[in-house]
């Protein structure tokens, strides 16, 4: 009986012993490929670092984008401000005031348009601080994947070195079955893995698409924020509002308005108060004043205002349409030649086109 048994043994052991070296070469595989999941593992860890890096950028960007926003709601704000003050000194000039209404309600609109841009990035934003937590889950789901499939490796190693020559076939197919086990569990967690990167990469790509409309807002905001400076320059003259420009008591005929702007520029905003940092003292024409050159005719019989300032106006003339300039030595120390559509000649050769965009001529 023992030597039978003996021959059985004998007749059993190569294949037990093929049996356990292609177990061994299926575990060799398993540690393989757990050692290609952890190397992904870190790959999307370091991917997971650079998307917060994005993300917080894109929190930076919209805080800038925020500041922005605000600065030209203050701008804003001081328009309309400006506006009513407008109003209350120069209520006879409705021109002007519809020209400041129609800027304050562009620069309205233009901070409306801001502020919906502004919306949407902060939305694209909030979607992809989402993708960002879902893409966290992912990988903490991923790890777990791993950390079983390491676990049931030491398991399979475990039964494997605890089978022995004599050991039954119930425990050989056990510790295949573990195998089995394990192999399903890696290839789930390669699959979630792959998951996890497509993820990832329409995510990036969200962020791409969601990049130009945030430009575009920081743009726009720029833009109106230059555009509300320029309008505040131009419409605050710098006097304090108990003071009332001279320009606020003056009528010019129909078509003499710009003549009567490029006459006296910023001069208009001054005062008849003696009391303002500048205003007009006023001096009566003298008889020896110089006359105008011939061609031109004067100034102060196409505008109806103050006596101070009428000795000025008789030194301006008004070029006739279709005339040609006069030569400036032909004026007199003092004196102007203006055009109807804003053109100026000084006496000393100084001369300002037509249609040239000075403060004065804008308001």
């Amino acid at each position: 009986g023992a030597a039978r048994d003996e021959a059985v043994a004998g007749d059993r052991l190569p294949r037990m012993r093929g049996d356990a070296a292609e177990t061994q070469a299926a575990l060799e595989r398993l540690r393989a490929a757990a050692g290609e999941i952890e190397r992904e593992a870190e790959r999307n860890a370091a991917r997971q670092k650079e998307l917060s890096g994005r993300h917080a950028q894109a929190r930076s960007d919209l805080g800038r984008e925020a500041e922005i926003a605000e600065e030209a709601r203050v701008q804003a704000e001081a328009l309309d401000r400006e506006e009513r003050r407008l109003r209350e000194e120069s209520a006879g000039d409705a021109a002007a005031m519809a020209s400041a209404r129609a800027a304050a309600e562009i620069a309205g609109t233009e901070a409306s348009k801001a502020q919906q841009a502004l919306t949407e990035a902060a939305s694209a934003l909030a979607s992809a601080a989402a993708e960002r937590g879902a893409t966290e889950r992912s990988l903490r789901e991923a790890e777990a994947r791993l950390a079983r499939a390491t676990g049931e490796l030491g398991t399979v190693e475990g039964q494997i070195g605890a089978l022995g020559p004599d050991e039954g076939e119930g425990r050989r197919a056990g510790a295949a079955a573990a195998l089995e086990t394990a192999l399903a569990e890696l290839a789930s967690a390669e699959s979630g893995l792959q998951a996890l990167e497509a993820a990832l990469a329409g995510m990036l790509e969200r962020e791409r698409e969601a990049a130009p409309p945030r430009e575009a807002a920081e743009r726009r905001l720029s833009a109106l924020q230059a555009e509300a400076r320029t309008l505040v320059r131009v419409l605050d003259t710098g006097r304090p509002r108990e003071h009332r420009a001279v320009l606020d008591g003056m009528q010019a005929a129909p078509g003499y308005e710009l003549a009567l702007v490029a006459a006296l520029g910023e001069d208009l905003d001054a005062d008849l108060d003696p009391a303002s940092p500048a205003h007009w003292r006023g001096v009566e024409p003298q008889a020896g004043d110089p006359a105008l050159p011939a061609g031109v005719e004067p100034l102060v019989a196409r505008v109806e205002g103050p006596d101070a300032l009428r000795r000025r106006l008789r030194q301006v003339g008004v070029l006739a349409a279709g005339a040609d300039w006069p030569d400036p030595s032909a004026l007199a120390p003092g004196q102007r030649v203006v055009s109807l559509d804003g053109g100026l000649l000084r006496w000393d050769g100084f001369a300002v086109r037509a249609g040239a965009p000075t403060p004065a001529a804008r308001r």
